[in-house]
């Protein structure tokens, strides 16, 4: 809400602007139904479903009456106005055919992979998809084509699928574009897949947006120019940005730190929805968190999972899935068993890479925390010595801070510096071109640099940092 109302406040004529009285809406109403359905058993919303596909089907087909098209798009019927603010009816929609695709896919889950079974599925998906296109809301409409995939891909449905999905859709786009003008894809929609592939040519129109958008980003830079202080984010420079292109208000106010703490939020939550599916005690329920996950993953974010035990002995991973190592002293063996299973893996070992952790003997350590100093960190090898046919699944390094245990930033600022340079050199250089006395040499450059640029110190003592309260 802080970020809409930032991106929002320099034009507004009220101390309140709509787009975040809106938001204060939107986000009441959902904690008061999110905990009204925390006393339902799931199973009674399972039974329900044929109410929830009624309910669905009519509100939308009410758009055709009563919908209205806000002065932002006005090219599309998707929106009730309420007059205090507008309603988009397919947000409900989507949680409508969550609920009706799993139960669905749950009662013929004995015979998922069968030609008529897949066919009838695919209609069923049609409906709220070609219901959302009539009104005019393609984007929508696309959410729903991948929730639909990624629902269909957890019920088990034989990849053959798939892949004759995607041929048929490549086969038929020349086709799609040459007649798009009268049964598809109109002028507008073209350009915008042209602005993907001349960005510079469709700067002023189609791509002004996008391009507004990275500058905002990149002019964040590390730590950000402050909440409420964003150059583009004040003056305008990014339209619509309350919308959704609020993360570029978040990478320019809040930098790099503020922008990977949206996306690992993000993660965090389709990670804990999918956890919650599997374990679910039923079929349905799983496939209704897969739905969850699906449609968050629409949005352009994959989930990334802890790699725990004993669950991993016990095939809760897909191959494929990208999994984090954590645990201390548990990550040679986590690199086998991965390997084993298909897993492509990040190093975020605990003895390592925790950056929460204190970096000097004697620092709070919340009565438990192990230090981890800056040579430590530095001492990171991803492959813990390994050759690389043993190690080539693994794809990265992450260094991990758990804000819950540092107060305010100026504690997170403390706590990741150095220990965050260490690790980055330890991630991206090999072993033989390493030198602890050469990285101390340009940690010495680094903080003079980072003193310059952000007035901010990089030299650790047991005496310099924030008092905890």
């Amino acid at each position: 809400m802080l970020l809409v109302y930032s991106a929002t406040k320099n034009g507004a004529t009220k101390l309140i602007p709509s787009e975040l009285r809106t938001m204060i809406i939107a986000v009441a109403a959902g904690l008061i139904l999110c905990l009204l359905i925390s006393f339902l058993d799931y199973e009674v919303i399972i039974r329900l479903w044929p109410l929830v596909a009624i309910f669905c089907v009519l509100i939308m087909c009410a758009l055709f009456i009563w919908g209205s098209a806000p002065p932002a798009r006005p090219d599309a019927r998707s929106w009730f106005d309420l007059k205090i603010f507008y309603f988009q009816p397919s947000e409900l929609v989507k949680i409508g055919f969550i609920i009706t695709f799993a139960v669905h896919l749950d009662a013929v889950k004995d015979h998922v992979s069968k030609f008529t079974t897949v066919l009838l599925l695919g209609i069923h998906a049609l409906i709220p998809i070609g219901l959302v296109m009539a009104t005019g809301d393609d984007g929508s409409a696309l959410i729903f084509m991948l929730m639909f995939l990624g629902m269909m891909f957890a019920a088990g449905v034989h990849w053959g699928y798939f892949a004759a999905g995607f041929a048929a859709v490549a086969v038929a786009f020349p086709a799609i574009w040459a007649l798009g003008d009268k049964f598809i894809l109109n002028q507008d929609q073209k350009n915008r897949f042209l602005a993907i592939l001349y960005p510079d040519l469709y700067a002023k129109n189609e791509a002004f947006q996008q391009n507004r958008g990275i500058g905002a980003i990149g002019s964040g830079q590390f730590f950000g120019q402050g909440l409420f202080n964003g150059n583009y984010t004040q003056s305008g420079a990014v339209p619509e940005n309350q919308n959704d292109f609020v993360f570029s208000v978040a990478g320019e106010e809040l930098g790099f730190i503020g922008a990977i703490a949206v996306l690992v939020l993000l993660a965090a939550i389709i990670l804990r929805i999918v956890i919650n599916g599997k374990r679910a005690n039923d079929n349905a329920s799983y496939l209704m968190c897969m739905g969850m996950a699906s449609m968050l993953a629409a949005r352009g974010k994959k989930p990334i999972f802890w790699y725990e035990k004993p669950w991993a002995q016990a095939s809760v991973y897909r191959k494929g899935d990208t999994v984090f190592t954590w645990r201390m002293g548990l990550t040679p063996s986590t690199i086998t068993e991965t390997k084993k299973q298909g897993l492509p893996l990040i190093i975020a070992a605990g003895e390592h890479c925790y950056l929460d952790y204190p970096q000097i003997p004697g620092q709070d350590n919340r009565g438990w925390m192990p230090t981890t100093t800056l040579e430590q960190s530095y001492k990171l090898n991803p492959a813990y010595g390994r050759p690389e046919q043993e190690t080539d699944h693994i794809i990265g390094v992450q260094a991990t801070m758990w804000a819950e245990q540092l107060p305010t930033l100026n504690h997170l600022l403390y706590r990741t510096y150095p220990r965050a340079c260490a690790i980055a050199e330890a991630g991206w250089s090999p072993m033989n071109v390493r030198s602890w006395e050469n990285f101390q040499r340009k940690l010495a450059d680094q903080r003079q640099f980072v003193l310059k640029r952000f007035n901010y110190d990089m030299e650790r003592t047991k005496e310099n940092e924030p008092p905890f309260k």
